[in-house]
């Protein structure tokens, strides 16, 4: 039986925690992230809801039904009687972990290198971190409704005081943002190598800690980005910017829809290079991948798509076409390419 979203808080109440403990459909999904959007009073009490959810270890879903009981949980929380850590069961098995702690002035603004300090007095209330362990993905929706999809091995981070004063996220990893527009909030993502600043738009950015670069993707909108040493750039959809750490920008010649279709539980390779193969195969499968006598096609491109495929049934594909032995143990593939 199909369920839609009224007015009425308390039935959008089991819809969030539903949604937060990973027990809702993918339809019921997209009515809650748009009765999220539809309205600034949604979005605040979807972040009301949120807030206390991840505040407690207890299980929220079993005082969601009982306004008293509601009450009671939120009062604990206000009396500060509140675990500081959360681990929620997220799909394909995602963990979130939830910090909130007093955070120095001097700490909040070297955090975020790019915030003004007018900012940072609103962050000192603590900080809310979603991790993405080696082989999983996950998605979240940011108080304002913004929709974020992380990725494998990456860490999204963002102040508890979200869209009070400023809407922004710090990113360790890859992540794809459909930004809810807010003209007088711009939307930035903070990440090791530039910002990128948004005010509603659907993009992708990697960034991890392994590459001397950070990678933007402008699907749709318009986006400013500025590396750390000062130069910016305004994106079009369809252009791809890579900023480097030395604070250089320049443009990449790839496919946005090949590089952002990772949310969609789909990975594109379009005549990419093997170290590019190799690192993402690791992230997505959640394995170590030894290449051995690369030497011998270190020049090659490939191009081929996993969509429900085992990373042993990729492996004999690629065989096939590919002089190569290989051998996998625990979470380790040894690969090793012989001559024909």
């Amino acid at each position: 039986m199909k369920r839609y979203f009224t007015m009425e808080q308390k039935e959008a109440k089991e819809f969030i925690i539903g949604y937060l403990d990973g027990n809702i459909s993918d339809e019921e999904k997209s009515h809650l992230t748009h009765w999220i959007k539809s309205s600034e009073t949604n979005a605040a009490f979807y972040a009301e809801v949120k807030d206390t959810w991840e505040a407690t270890i207890v299980n929220a879903n079993k005082v969601a039904g009982s306004d008293k009981e509601w009450q009671r949980f939120k009062s604990r929380i206000q009396n500060g009687q509140k675990q500081v850590i959360h681990y929620s069961q997220r799909m394909l098995r995602t963990w979130q972990s939830v910090a909130a702690l007093l955070v120095l002035l001097l700490s909040i603004t070297g955090w975020f290198l790019f915030q003004n300090i007018q900012h940072s007095k609103v962050l000192a209330a603590g900080v809310i971190k979603t991790v993405v362990p080696i082989g999983e993905k996950s998605q979240v929706i940011l108080p304002d409704g913004t929709v974020v999809w992380i990725n494998s091995g990456s860490e999204l981070t963002y102040p508890n005081a979200f869209g009070l004063y400023a809407r922004e996220v710090l990113l360790k990893g890859e992540a794809y943002f459909e930004v809810t527009k807010n003209a007088e909030s711009p939307f930035r993502v903070m990440t090791k190598d530039c910002q990128v600043k948004v005010l509603g738009t659907r993009f992708n950015v990697k960034s991890y800690d392994e590459n001397s670069f950070t990678e933007t993707a402008l699907a749709e909108g318009s986006v400013a980005l500025t590396s750390n040493k000062g130069q910016s750039v305004v994106m079009e959809p369809g252009q791809v910017v890579v900023t480097n750490s030395d604070g250089s920008i320049s443009f990449k010649t790839l496919n946005v829809e090949n590089l952002i279709c990772w949310k969609d539980h789909i990975l594109r390779f379009d005549n990419a290079p093997l170290a590019d193969v190799v690192s993402q195969l690791e992230r997505w499968y959640g394995v170590n991948i030894e290449i051995h006598q690369k030497d011998q096609i270190e020049d090659r491109r490939f191009t081929f798509t996993i969509k429900t495929e085992t990373l042993g049934e990729i492996l004999k594909i690629f065989q096939l076409v590919n002089p190569i032995t290989y051998n996998i143990t625990g979470d380790t593939v040894s690969i090793t390419f012989v001559n024909n």
